[in-house]
């Protein structure tokens, strides 16, 4: 179970870091006159941000999972 909790971590990180950069792709695009290229900015950071809140999720779930004492039938 650590060893998925810790994969996931990393990709969580990854993440974040692609997030990051999508999120200053936006900002750099903002007050420029294309506003086509801004809204695929826009749409690649809203995708971005659900993957991200998606691996949070997962990684939540996890946790709970590992924390829960397993009942023997």
């Amino acid at each position: 179970m650590n060893q998925i909790l810790e994969q996931l971590y990393k990709n969580l990180n990854h993440e974040k870091e692609s997030l990051n950069e999508c999120a200053i792709a936006v900002a750099e695009l903002s007050n420029g006159q294309n506003h086509e290229g801004h809204i695929e900015k826009l749409i690649a950071y809203n995708l971005q941000k659900g993957r991200v809140s998606i691996l949070e999720d997962v990684i939540s779930e996890i946790d709970k999972l590992n924390t829960k004492t397993l009942k023997v039938v």
